[in-house]
């Protein structure tokens, strides 16, 4: 009788349990859903935002209005710093989803150019690239590495140089950031 008592109850919390679990796994599942669908909706009016701030930018600049200049180019350098927070939250999805990277011919080259062009106004940026080979990769990923890069140069460092170099070694693909800067954050 006690065996049989004690054999019914924990059959009972291994289900009570496995209920829980299965329940939580949904919610999980389903905020995932839902970050994932927030952050692509978000990301069609971000880039209106910006494409938008970039044309008065450029009215401001012939009008010779320096405090619209200035408060116009803050403007695209927030969105652009969301822009970059929804596709980190996006990709993270994506991988916790079950997704995987999407590897189809990319060319690194005109990833780095394109993303060191929108900090242009921040650095002065030195590419030296020695390889014009496409590569198997990611794009996104690489677009959210090569941010990432230069954010941590932006909140961390005081430097205004950065240099990337792109080197083709043993049928691999090195790039090489440098920001010739003092290291001013913390670093844990």
């Amino acid at each position: 009788w006690e065996a049989s008592t004690f054999i019914i109850l924990i059959l009972l919390l291994t289900i009570g349990f496995l209920i829980v679990f299965f329940k939580d796994h949904r919610k999980t599942k389903a905020l995932q859903n839902f970050f994932a669908s927030l952050t692509h909706e978000l990301k069609t009016p971000l880039a209106s935002i910006r494409l938008q701030s970039e044309v008065i930018t450029d009215v401001a600049e012939s009008l010779n209005s320096d405090q619209l200049v200035k408060l116009t180019s803050r403007l695209i350098e927030d969105t652009a710093n969301l822009e970059t927070q929804m596709d980190k939250i996006l990709q993270l999805s994506r991988l916790e989803r079950g997704g995987t990277v999407n590897l189809r011919p990319i060319s690194v080259q005109k990833i780095v150019k394109k993303i060191s062009g929108d900090y242009d106004s921040l650095y002065e940026v030195d590419i030296e690239i020695e390889c014009t080979d496409e590569v198997l990769g990611d794009e996104l990923v690489i677009e959210l590495i090569l941010k990432n890069l230069f954010e941590n140069t932006k909140n961390h460092t005081n430097t205004k140089k950065i240099s990337i170099k792109i080197l083709e070694r043993n049928g691999q693909l090195e790039l090489i950031y440098r920001d010739q800067g003092q290291f001013t954050g913390d670093r844990e």
